[in-house]
């Protein structure tokens, strides 16, 4: 299969996250503070970032966290065909035959990240084949966590650019085991991969569902921060409104 290691752009960040898409008081909501403890205050790693923001060291209000690395022209050894026909599957809605053309591919490269991510996220989408879709994003962001290792400090959170969207299925899934300590690490990874890049849409799905797993965990005041802060994006969003009490 192909070699990740030697692909990986690794930058190491200290990062000082701003909310700039909304005007909650920081003293009020501390956005920053809730994510850096539940890092540990640890510095994080992005992997396949070629470049970073001013210095390389501090992420600020606004800014990109880097440019992403273009992907490999090969993402596998022996089935781009399968994953290309499973791409173009997954974006015409047909989640089970996206998911059943990579099981070849599965097989005989059970440890390539593209395969299991293409996998993970079409099986997704099919109510049958949710345990399947955890298991596959298990196993992606476990190879993505022991070869981030290998490049970076062990002393960081690291965190895969190209695979942003495993991280926030992962969480979701989480989410739906009840697991909310580990869909708050999960989110929280795709929050920060997507820092400076995401749309108003996409950061309102991350903090409704932090609003939820802290409700659930009984951190009461960080799922109150977090339902401010979607609402403040989307004023009708009612999903959070049980989480601010």
């Amino acid at each position: 299969m192909l070699k990740m290691q030697t692909l990986f752009f690794p930058i190491i960040i200290w990062l000082i996250l701003i909310p700039k898409d909304n005007g909650i008081a920081q003293e009020a909501c501390d956005y920053s503070q809730i994510i850096q403890e539940s890092f540990n205050f640890k510095p994080i790693t992005f992997g396949n970032v070629i470049t970073a923001s001013e210095e390389n060291q501090i992420a600020i209000q606004g800014e990109n966290i880097g440019t992403i690395a273009p992907f490999p022209e090969s993402f596998s050894e022996g089935y781009d065909q399968q994953i290309n026909i499973s791409k173009s599957l997954y974006q015409e809605g047909r989640y089970l035959l996206a998911y059943q053309v990579l099981k070849p591919a599965l097989k005989s490269e059970p440890s390539n990240p593209f395969i299991l991510n293409e996998a993970a996220r079409a099986a997704y989408w099919v109510d049958t084949l949710k345990q399947e879709s955890f298991d596959l994003y298990e196993e992606l962001i476990t190879i993505l966590d022991s070869e981030g290792l290998n490049e970076v400090e062990e002393n960081s959170i690291y965190i895969n650019v190209w695979f942003t969207e495993a991280y926030w299925k992962l969480g979701t899934l989480h989410m739906d085991y009840e697991n909310y300590p580990a869909a708050i690490y999960e989110i929280q990874r795709a929050l920060v991969a997507m820092y400076g890049r995401s749309s108003p849409q996409i950061s309102e799905q991350f903090y409704s569902f932090l609003a939820k797993a802290y409700y659930k965990i009984d951190k009461h005041s960080k799922a109150r921060c977090f339902s401010e802060m979607t609402l403040e994006l989307n004023p009708n969003n009612e999903f959070v409104l049980p989480y601010l009490k």
